[in-house]
């Protein structure tokens, strides 16, 4: 649970702050970041396809 809880601390709040912070001067600046923030999170977690099957890597 613990792992969980830092995983999403990190992804919500550490890097969602750098990108908005990277696209202050963007159009799309929340938008935009929070997309590249859920595309990171997503790239993060292709590795657990390395240790476990697709529906359980989908369903976690």
């Amino acid at each position: 649970m613990a792992a969980g809880i830092a995983e999403e601390w990190l992804m919500r709040f550490c890097v969602l702050s750098i990108l908005l912070k990277l696209l202050q001067n963007s159009r799309y600046q929340i938008i935009g970041a929070v997309l590249l923030d859920g595309l990171i999170f997503g790239i993060l977690h292709i590795a657990n396809l390395i240790e476990q099957p697709i529906p359980a890597t989908i369903y976690k």
